[in-house]
């Protein structure tokens, strides 16, 4: 009877888990952002970074971050990644470096990333093909 009851509750959170993901794949897919203002932490390595670079990094990782769904991430771990992207920001492919994700949390990293173009327009001078970017949850995971 404890293994029915166990079965039922993963089955009930499995349903659960699918349901939200297909409410937010049924949601349009957003606009990339502009450049966050000067006065918010404008830059990488959490704003003290404030050149172009740094704020193109922030900005793929905010996208990134926008777009995943972390329901189906292991708490306190990280998930770094490498993407290969094209000019417009378009994801052409995703490796896995180091990420202790099971298939399910793997292929939310890759919908978060494939979802809406990377910013792109105004990192033009600074577009790198290849970016790595790491996943956490919770966010203070790697910090």
């Amino acid at each position: 009877r404890a293994e029915r009851e166990a079965a039922e509750r993963r089955t009930r959170l499995e349903e659960q888990r699918l349901r939200q993901l297909a409410d937010r794949e049924a949601q349009p897919a957003p606009q990339p952002r502009p450049t966050p203002a000067p006065a918010q932490a404008s830059g990488g390595n959490n704003g003290t970074d404030t050149d172009l670079r740094a704020r193109y990094a922030l900005a793929m990782l905010q996208t990134a971050q926008d777009n995943w769904n972390r329901v189906l991430a292991p708490e306190r771990t990280r998930c770094q990644v490498r993407f290969t992207q094209i000019p417009g920001g378009e994801v052409i492919d995703v490796a896995f470096l180091a990420c202790p994700f099971d298939a399910q949390g793997r292929e939310s990293v890759e919908r978060a990333l494939r979802r809406s173009p990377m910013p792109y327009e105004e990192f033009k001078s600074v577009f790198e093909r290849q970016v790595t970017l790491t996943f956490c949850y919770p966010e203070e995971a790697c910090r």
